[in-house]
C-alpha cells in the first residue's frame, strides 16, 4: 500500500532520499484526449457520515465457518452517486461456488446501507440482518453448488476511520473547490459500501463489474477496462470492467472533473499496453511530465518480475484526495506532483512503489494479513531494484542503509489481522521487510536471489490468487538449491537483530580476527559476515560463515597500522558488534 499510506512511511528514508516526486521531461509519451467537459457551477458535496473506530465493532476480520464454505467467483457491482446528499443507490451482485448443503451466504455489509430487496433472477430471497456488519440471505436450494444473488440498497455510506487514523470507504471529498470521489478499501473497508466476502484469500477470480452513474461534469475512471459510457439528463454512466482476479480491497472507482491522458507502452512480451491517467485539468501539465518515468519503471519491473499481469485492461494513475494506494489497475496517485526533478538516488514514491504492487500485491495477493510483508516488502524492496538500474549500485545501497536505520526488531509475521494499525506497521513491512529481502540477497547471491523472486511472481499456479511466507521462500530454495527454512524462522518468523562479539589480535605476523554471532530468539543466528582489513590504501576482505561456536580469520600482517570494518557495504540487518577481550583464545581452545 502505499503502497499504502502516507502515515509515517517516510521515516523509512533520509531527508535526501524521501521522494521529492519525479518530474523529467519526454513530455511526448503520454497524449491528452482534451478536457472533461464544460465549465459550469461547483457541484455541491454534502457532509459525509463518520465511522470511528472504536465504533465499529468488528473483533475478527478473518472469513466465518460459513464463509469458508462458498467461493465468490464474480461481482457486478452498479452504483448512482449524490454529491450532494453523500449518498449511493446500488446494486451488488455476487455470483460463485458453494458447499451442498449450504443454506445461506454470509456477506460482510455495514448495516447502515438501508437493502431494499435480494433476489436471485426474478426471485426474492429472505434476509436478515445477524449483526451491524452481517447480511445474511437464504439461498433458494441449498443443494446447489453455484449461487447469483443480487442485493439492492441505498444510503450514505460511511466514511470509515481505521485505527491507523485513515480513511477508508467511499470518501466524499473536495479538492481546490471541485468534487473528488473515491474509494480507499485498504485493507478490510470494501464491505462499507457493497456486500460481499471481505477479505484477500477470497479474490473473485472472473473479475468484477463496475457501473457508476455521476451528475455531469463529472468522469470516472475504475479497475479493469472501460465497456461503455451513455450521457443523459445531465448524468454520465460509465461502465468498467476487468477479468482478471481481484481481491475486494483492490477494487476501486473515483469521480471527478478529470482530463484523460493515453498513451502506449510495449510490455516485455510483445504485448501492448495502455496507459491511461485521469487528472484534474489545471494538473495536466505536471501529470504528463511526473507519469513520462512511468515507461523506464515498468521496463525495468518486467525485468526483473515478469511481464505486466493486467495488459488487458490498463495501467493508471488516478488523482485522488488520498496520497498512494495500489488499487487494481487504478493506483491512487493523490495530488503530490513533483516540483523539480530529482537528484541521484531520489525518486517519485508512489509511482515507483505502488506501480510494482501490480506484480507483488495485486497479481499475487496474500493469504492471509499476516503475509502483507509480500506485498510492502517487496514494493519497497523493488524501489531498491528501480534505483539500482537508473543510478547505479551506490544509490540501491543507500536506500539499504536507510531500511536498515528505521527497521524495527519485530517479527516479519508476528502482525495482528484484525488492527489496521498493525497489519502496515511501517518500521516491519516498509523497512524491516525489505532490509531482510536485502540480506537474503547477499546470502544467497544476486542471481540465485533474484531468479526466485522472479519465479515467484511469474508462477501460473500463484499468478492471480494467493500465496503466503512459504510460497516465497519454496521458490527461493528451488532456484538456490539450498534449505532457507532457518533463515525465514530467524529472519521472517523470528524478531531481533544480528549481534556479535569480536576480537582482533597480531599473532605471528598476522592478523587474526575472532567472531561469535550472540544474537537469536529460539535458536542462535548464523550469517555470512564480510570482515575487512584496512591498513593505509590496502584493503584485503574475507567471508565467514558466523555462528554461537565463533569463527577464526587470518590476515597477513599489514606492517603498519590497520584496523578492521564488518559488513562493510552493510548486507546485514544487525545491531552492535561489540569488542570482546579474550574472544580469540576462547574460540582457538576449541
Amino acid at each position: 500500500m502505499a503502497g499504502g499510506r502516507d502515515k509515517g512511511k517516510r521515516a523509512c528514508y533520509p531527508l535526501g532520499m524521501r521522494c521529492r516526486l519525479l518530474a523529467v521531461l519526454l513530455l511526448g509519451l503520454v497524449a491528452g484526449c482534451g478536457r472533461s467537459g464544460r465549465e459550469g457551477p461547483h457541484l455541491a458535496v454534502g457532509e459525509q457520515p463518520t465511522l470511528e473506530w472504536a465504533e465499529i465493532g468488528i473483533e475478527d476480520y478473518a472469513p466465518s465457518p460459513l464463509q469458508r464454505r462458498f467461493d465468490v467467483r464474480r461481482y457486478e457491482l452498479v452504483f448512482t452517486v449524490e454529491p450532494e446528499r453523500c449518498a449511493v443507490t446500488a446494486e451488488t451482485t455476487i455470483e460463485g461456488l458453494k458447499e451442498p448443503g449450504l443454506e445461506r451466504l454470509e456477506l460482510d455489509f455495514y448495516d447502515n446501507l438501508a437493502v431494499r430487496a435480494v433476489t436471485t433472477g426474478e426471485r426474492p430471497l429472505a434476509f436478515e440482518r445477524p449483526g451491524r456488519h452481517r447480511l445474511s440471505v437464504m439461498l433458494p436450494d441449498p443443494a446447489a453448488t453455484t449461487f447469483r444473488v443480487t442485493v439492492a440498497y441505498a444510503g450514505r455510506p460511511f466514511r470509515v476511520l481505521s485505527d491507523s487514523g485513515w480513511e477508508c470507504g467511499l470518501r466524499f471529498d473536495v479538492v481546490e473547490g471541485r468534487p473528488v470521489i473515491n474509494t480507499c478499501f485498504q485493507p478490510f473497508f470494501a464491505r462499507s459500501l457493497f456486500p460481499g466476502k471481505d477479505h484477500p484469500s477470497d479474490k473473485a477470480e472472473e473479475g468484477v463489474d463496475i457501473t457508476v452513474t455521476v451528475p455531469e461534469p463529472l468522469r470516472v475512471v475504475a479497475t479493469g477496462h472501460r465497456v461503455g459510457v451513455k450521457t443523459a439528463g445531465g448524468r454520465r454512466t460509465e461502465h468498467w470492467r476487468t477479468r482478471y482476479a481481484v481481491a475486494t480491497n483492490l477494487v476501486f472507482f473515483a469521480a471527478a472533473e478529470f482530463v484523460e491522458l493515453v498513451g502506449e507502452h510495449r510490455t516485455s512480451n510483445g504485448t501492448p499496453l495502455r496507459l491511461q491517467h485521469f487528472v484534474r485539468p489545471e494538473h495536466e501539465a505536471r501529470a504528463r511530465a511526473a507519469f513520462a518515468e512511468l515507461p523506464r519503471v515498468l521496463q525495468i519491473y518486467e525485468d526483473r518480475f515478469g511481464p505486466y499481469p493486467f495488459p488487458d485492461d490498463k495501467f493508471c494513475f488516478v488523482e485522488t484526495s488520498y496520497r498512494g494506494l495500489e488499487n487494481q489497475t487504478a493506483i491512487a496517485y493523490g495530488t503530490s506532483y513533483p516540483d523539480v526533478p530529482p537528484g541521484r538516488g531520489e525518486y517519485d514514491y508512489v509511482l515507483v512503489h505502488e506501480t510494482a504492487h501490480e506484480w507483488a500485491g495485486n497479481a499475487i495477493t496474500c493469504r492471509d494479513w499476516c503475509d502483507i510483508w509480500l506485498h510492502e516488502g517487496i514494493a519497497s524492496y523493488a524501489e531498491g531494484l528501480y534505483l539500482e538500474a537508473r543510478d547505479g549500485r551506490d544509490a540501491y545501497f543507500a536506500l539499504a542503509r536507510a531500511w536498515q536505520a528505521e527497521a524495527s526488531s519485530e517479527a516479519l509475521t508476528d502482525r495482528d489481522p484484525n488492527s489496521d494499525e498493525d497489519i502496515f506497521l511501517s518500521p516491519v513491512v516498509y523497512c524491516r521487510a525489505p532490509a531482510v529481502l536485502h540480506m537474503l540477497r547477499f546470502c544467497l547471491g544476486d542471481e540465485a536471489f533474484l531468479a526466485g523472486l522472479k519465479a515467484f511472481l511469474t508462477d501460473p499456479a500463484l499468478r492471480y490468487g494467493n500465496a503466503d511466507t512459504e510460497a516465497f521462500r519454496r521458490h527461493l530454495e528451488r532456484t538456490a538449491g539450498r534449505d532457507l527454512e532457518a533463515f525465514f524462522r530467524a529472519w521472517v518468523h523470528g524478531a531481533g537483530f544480528f549481534e556479535a562479539e569480536y576480537e582482533a589480535v597480531e599473532e605471528g605476523g598476522e592478523i587474526a580476527v575472532a567472531m561469535r554471532s550472540t544474537s537469536g530468539e529460539s535458536e542462535p543466528h548464523r550469517l555470512p559476515v564480510v570482515v575487512r582489513l584496512e591498513a593505509g590504501d590496502s584493503r584485503l576482505e574475507q567471508r565467514a560463515d558466523v555462528g554461537p561456536e565463533g569463527a577464526v580469520l587470518r590476515f597477513a600482517g599489514p606492517g603498519g597500522p590497520w584496523r578492521v570494518v564488518f559488513d562493510p557495504e552493510s548486507w546485514l540487518l544487525r545491531g552492535t558488534i561489540r569488542q570482546r577481550p579474550g574472544l580469540r583464545a576462547e574460540i582457538g581452545r576449541r
